[in-house]
């Protein structure tokens, strides 16, 4: 019977780990960068920009294309392209000149590719901070509904202990019964918000994270001591962030870009230049001459200086794109520097606000035993409960305020 009842609860406890996964905070980020449903969109909107890239390598290529001329077919026929009693053309042609216009619309491609991937890169990092949100807001109302499930557990005690002494006529007034009833009440309330609140961040969590919503996800507490502040040196991270950058190099690829669209329509002044190859397999079937060799030349001498405009617009963006890379620089040392502040602060308050945290925690654990012993009032006790949520809550804002900064700051120069 023992060896049934041991079998039993090994088999429950291997069900609840394969029902439940437990995560912490750098877990979870690791599991976003690979599963959330916009970086996996992301990757395959790089993979259609490479075959992008592919398609404008094979512009360089000869084009081969089959031709039937309908009144030399009958219904009848096979349509095969080597039977010479149909009318069928081949006819290959191969882009000899065209003003640098393909060469740059490849070059272009591939620096698309290019911008793909820092935009996922990006992209990842905006997904990192959601998540760091999301995780202490859930670990804030898990800690709520704690102290609102112990809060509910004395009240219902206190009841029961006066329900005994007004059963007994011990000098207790109905109304203090009363009183406690619509404390419980009104708590339960509060507890059920929190609850549902609870439940819908961690399921806000979960699609983030890419995990199924009916998987039971438990996080761990954060622990910001092991965070460690001195390997960030300012000056050689603003330094970092300006030349390996996500940020600056997306923006850069944006000038570069703008760039190539002027070549693009610089080609418009050069002439195009492409040659061609033809088999006619009816000639070649009437004893005529059945191959010929071609050169095509186009060259658009003048719309009324169109094609300078187009030049011309494209030479402002340019200009634009060379503001936005310098704005974007300046940009990323004010945030880095902002960061870097913001970390130093953050990382004090908290020391701070643990202390306000350890000092809440006492005070509510003594009121609670004053409580009990009649020794303070509902309103008294609730409003020290009050206190201890509200300390526990700054808490988690500022371990939230602090992975922020901390993520914001090395996803600069990542």
């Amino acid at each position: 019977m023992k060896k049934k009842i041991m079998i039993l609860a090994l088999m429950a406890i291997a069900s609840l780990n394969v029902f439940s996964k437990d995560l912490n905070l750098e877990e979870a980020l690791k599991i976003a960068e690979n599963e959330n449903p916009e970086i996996r969109r992301g990757r395959i909107t790089l993979d259609i920009k490479k075959l992008e890239e592919k398609k404008k390598m094979k512009a360089f290529l000869p084009k081969v294309s089959l031709s039937i001329d309908p009144e030399d077919t009958s219904y009848d026929n096979n349509l095969n392209p080597f039977d010479k009693s149909i009318g069928v053309e081949a006819r290959i042609f191969m882009p000899l000149f065209t003003g640098g216009k393909l060469t740059n619309e490849y070059k272009k491609s591939k620096l698309e590719v290019e911008k793909a991937s820092l935009s996922n890169i990006l992209l990842k990092y905006d997904m990192r901070k959601e998540v760091i949100k999301k995780y202490f807001e859930v670990l804030n109302l898990k800690k709520q509904a704690d102290i609102l499930d112990g809060v509910n557990k004395t009240l219902k005690k206190q009841r029961e202990r006066l329900e005994k002494l007004y059963n007994n006529n011990k000098l207790v007034k109905k109304s203090d019964v009363l009183r406690v009833q619509s404390d419980i009440l009104s708590n339960e309330v509060t507890l059920l918000g929190v609850k549902q609140q609870s439940e819908i961040k961690t399921y806000e969590l979960q699609i983030l994270l890419g995990i199924s919503m009916d998987e039971p996800l438990n996080i761990a507490e954060f622990d910001y001591k092991t965070l460690d502040l001195n390997k960030f040196l300012l000056d050689n991270d603003i330094t970092k962030a300006l030349n390996e950058g996500s940020k600056v190099k997306s923006t850069e690829i944006d000038l570069k870009e703008s760039e190539r669209d002027v070549n693009i329509a610089r080609a418009a002044y050069y002439p195009k230049v492409g040659i061609g190859f033809e088999k006619n397999f009816k000639n070649e079937r009437d004893g005529k001459d059945s191959y010929r060799i071609g050169v095509g030349f186009n060259w658009n001498i003048f719309n009324w200086g169109a094609d300078m405009d187009t030049v011309a617009q494209n030479q402002y963006r340019v200009d634009q794109a060379n503001i936005d890379l310098t704005k974007m620089k300046d940009e990323v040392k004010l945030e880095l520097k902002e960061k870097y502040s913001n970390m130093i602060t953050l990382s004090k308050q908290l020391e701070a606000q643990e202390m306000k945290v350890e000092i809440a925690d006492e005070n509510a654990t003594i009121d609670t035993l004053r409580y009990n012993n009649s020794l303070m009032s509902s309103f008294e006790y609730l409003d020290s409960v009050d206190k201890q949520r509200v300390t526990e809550e700054g808490y988690y804002t500022l371990q939230r305020e602090l992975m922020l900064a901390i993520d914001t700051y090395e996803n600069a120069w990542r």
